[in-house]
């Protein structure tokens, strides 16, 4: 009997997950002309119903490959609320986006937050942190005023929808890290295998953030795009990790979360000797030990532990689909596939979670600052106390494959930008009210 007309349970779901794959290696036209409209509406329904984050995410995987985009489109379009008997859940989030800065500069003003500035995207001042940019006015009071004058505010942008789908992974015991024979191995990574348990359900956003999400968010990131010849649909790079804080708060108040929804509090709510600022004057409004509560539901940063936990999918191999680097091009961009430059999500294979671009494309931030990995057992790691660099994961564009295997351990300063840094959300499903647009 055919998969495709087969009752859902009548194969296991990592077996529909393999053969999704499979189907990838032909075109639609080499499928059968008779079986072809039976097989993707039977896709189309697995697409929108399947509990399983692997079979969702291989079928729209499939579908994209076979010219159904649309039908992608159609379905991740839908609001699908957080339940405890699915893999995966969707947030439709309507935003009103950030107008450009339209600054009017006279003599011996400065000039700031232009939006053809490129390369460094402008900051937000303290008490602009989540949804302004930087004006360039001194705080201090007895500094000489600024003669910058503003034209009349810009004319409100249109709202735009954006799509979100998380993929649910259960409290538990797991193992990370990587075994001292593990091929390519990196010691001076501290990769030390050891189990960590986590005591609470955490979600992962399917995809890296888009330069579509990120110019909402903040339009400067229009001029880092075009500087660099990307595109909207691209994987948004550039943003550092106070940036990409930045933009978890911002989209949860988009989406109508109030303060105690949060996961990071507002940057004016903590107090500066407690948590002091920043010292890169291009970050000086944010706290430099920017505290996270996991049991809020907020959009934040996923934990280095979560982050490997969601590629490795269970998997203790040197990749999360296996061992052989020789795959590595089916699942992620790296320098011997990417073409020297970073790609749109969800080009290549999903994982068997339905994750993609794990490997490669781009480091994602995480929350943890780097320190050293412990042998022993750990419960809710959040990394070091501080230190110089934040954590990243997952190898980029540019990288050897050895830099994308799950273990590896990247970290940059918190203010680092490029072409290289990128991120996905992160959030603490509830379990209460479902993690959906139409909760507020």
């Amino acid at each position: 009997q055919p998969v495709s007309d087969a009752p859902r349970d009548r194969y296991p779901r990592n077996t529909r997950y393999a053969l999704l794959l499979a189907l990838g290696e032909f075109s639609l036209e080499e499928i059968p002309a008779s079986r072809r409209e039976a097989i993707l509406k039977q896709l189309a329904d697995w697409y929108r119903n399947d509990p399983s984050s692997g079979v969702h995410g291989a079928t729209g995987w499939l579908l994209r490959q076979w010219g159904q985009a649309e039908v992608v489109r159609e379905v991740d379009r839908t609001p699908v609320p957080y339940a405890s008997d699915r893999e995966w859940f969707t947030l439709a989030i309507t935003v009103t986006p950030t107008p450009p800065p339209t600054p009017r500069e006279l003599p011996g003003s400065q000039e700031t937050g232009t939006a053809s500035a490129p390369a460094k995207p402008a900051e937000p001042s303290e008490s602009q942190a989540d949804d302004t940019s930087e004006t360039g006015a001194s705080s201090d009071p007895a500094a000489p005023a600024e003669k910058t004058v503003r034209d009349p505010p810009a004319e409100p942008l249109p709202p735009k929808t954006f799509n979100y789908t998380f993929i649910v992974f259960p409290a538990g015991d797991y193992t990370i890290g990587s075994v001292e024979d593990e091929p390519d191995r990196m010691p001076q990574a501290r990769e030390q295998r050891h189990a960590v348990t986590l005591t609470r359900p955490f979600a992962l956003l399917d995809r890296e953030i888009t330069f579509e999400e990120l110019i909402a968010f903040r339009p400067q990131y229009a001029g880092f795009m075009q500087q660099l010849n990307a595109q909207r649909s691209d994987a948004g790079f550039g943003p550092d990790w106070y940036d990409s804080v930045g933009f978890c708060r911002w989209l949860g108040k988009q989406m109508g979360m109030s303060e105690s929804d949060q996961a990071y509090p507002a940057p004016e709510s903590l107090d500066k000797e407690k948590y002091p600022r920043e010292t890169d004057e291009r970050a000086n409004w944010a706290p430099r030990n920017w505290p996270v509560d996991l049991s809020r539901r907020g959009f934040r940063l996923p934990t280095e532990s979560e982050w490997e936990v969601a590629c490795r999918a269970g998997a203790r191999t040197a990749y999360g689909y296996g061992s052989k680097v020789s795959l590595l091009a089916q699942f992620g961009w790296f320098t011997e596939n990417s073409g020297k430059h970073v790609h749109p999500p969800k080009e290549l294979r999903p994982s068997v979670r339905g994750m993609f671009d794990l490997h490669g494309n781009l480091f994602e931030w995480t929350h943890d600052w780097y320190g050293d990995f412990t042998s022993e057992a750990v419960t809710d790691p959040l990394g070091a106390e501080g230190g110089s660099g934040r954590v990243s994961r997952g190898g980029c564009w540019s990288n050897a494959a050895a830099s994308c295997r799950p273990a590896y351990r990247g970290t940059g300063v918190p203010t680092a930008r490029g072409d290289t840094f990128g991120f996905r959300l992160a959030l603490s499903p509830s379990g209460v009210a479902p993690e959906a647009a139409q909760d507020r």
